[in-house]
């Protein structure tokens, strides 16, 4: 059971992460003219994304 605690609070901290990247792509969505910034939430959400795939491999 001790062996899941970290994966329970690596999950926490990634919903965390994906629900501040749902609110920076709302206010990025207000200013249309940012690639920039769009670039740094697909790569913040790709991130996420492979931290859960390593997570579930290691279930």
């Amino acid at each position: 059971m001790a062996n899941n605690l970290w994966k329970d609070q690596v999950g926490q901290q990634l919903q965390v992460a994906n629900q501040q990247i749902t609110l920076c792509q709302r206010e990025i969505q207000h200013d249309m003219d940012s690639p920039k910034e769009q670039l740094f939430l697909q790569n913040a959400l790709g991130a996420v994304s492979k931290a859960w795939q390593i997570i579930e491999s290691n279930d």
